[in-house]
């Protein structure tokens, strides 16, 4: 069984792809906005936003509809905005998987102006974006883009959802066999997974993590698609003032295309954990102080491999 919570604050397009992701898999749909008590509307309604109490009886009733789903599947909207609320699903409804929608407040504010039948005003998103507790690393799930356009969003969680574990081992050897090439200080440094690296210790360069943005999911994306996807990474990085050096990697045997990289030294693993799961990849290189290269899986593809299929 397999529920999945679309979650994020108000304008991030829950409803939306919920509804479309619901339609692709054949699944049932539990709209939240649709369980909030009255008196929740009403306060929201008038610019006041809701408190843990509020809240309480909103995210039971979730609970509630998730628990009670049939099997295969069913998707459900609902802000979850903290760790605590995620906390009080998931001991309703036992595992889920959760889709935080990652939107510029630019984007979330141009939607929700041109929102006019909705009880939510565009006067709460300040204090939704203070709420908001982005998805920690042991929370099985995923963050993703929610900018791009609908169709291929659906088509990459729809690819996540049926993805079955023998095909994700199967990817996850590739990628452990494959090429791996950093360029510093102009010269090409060739990483391999599980051996030390003499030029990274030579070269000084400790905790570094090979991040690509192309390709999420596993699903196989056009080139224009990727080199988007790769300057939004770039992009992020250097709105975090991370330094970068372009890299790439390659499977000898064929099976996967070739990928752009980014290998960004000085990066916590918790960070580079989370902008791999920012960007839909199932997993990522990473170099201690040791300077040997190990493919970390992410959160989401463990949690993938645990849930039974039906």
């Amino acid at each position: 069984m397999i529920r999945v919570v679309v979650m994020g604050v108000s304008g991030a397009g829950k409803s939306a792809i919920a509804h479309a992701l619901a339609a692709a898999m054949g699944w049932p749909l539990v709209e939240g906005d649709a369980l909030h008590p009255p008196e929740n509307i009403a306060k929201m309604s008038r610019g006041e936003p809701l408190d843990d109490d509020d809240r309480r009886p909103f995210l039971q009733a979730i609970g509630n509809q998730l628990a009670a789903a049939p099997a295969p599947g069913v998707i459900a909207t609902c802000s979850a905005l903290r760790r605590a609320y995620r906390d009080q699903l998931r001991a309703q409804a036992g595992e889920l998987l959760f889709v935080q929608l990652q939107v510029s407040r630019a984007e979330l504010q141009r939607r929700l102006a041109a929102r006019t039948e909705h009880f939510m005003p565009a006067s709460l998103l300040e204090s939704q974006l203070a709420t908001l507790e982005p998805l920690q690393v042991d929370e099985p799930g995923l963050i993703v883009d929610g900018e791009i356009p609908l169709e291929q969003l659906v088509t990459l969680l729809r690819a996540a959802l049926v993805q079955k574990p023998k095909v994700r081992t199967k990817l996850l050897a590739i990628y452990r066999a494959a090429h791996y090439c950093v360029a510093i200080a102009g010269a090409d440094i060739r990483l391999v997974v599980d051996e030390p690296c003499a030029a990274l210790q030579a070269a000084g360069v400790m905790d570094a993590a090979l991040l690509t943005a192309c390709n999420p999911r596993s699903c196989v994306m056009d080139h224009d698609w990727n080199r988007l996807a790769q300057q939004r990474l770039i992009s992020v990085l250097q709105a975090r003032g991370r330094q970068w050096h372009a890299a790439n990697s390659r499977d000898p045997s064929g099976a996967w295309p070739e990928e752009p990289g980014c290998f960004i030294p000085a990066i916590q693993l918790a960070d580079a954990h989370e902008l791999a799961r920012q960007f839909g990849q199932l997993a990522f290189l990473w170099t201690g102080r040791d300077a040997i290269p190990r493919l970390v899986e992410t959160a989401a593809a463990t949690a993938h491999q645990s849930q039974p299929r039906n």
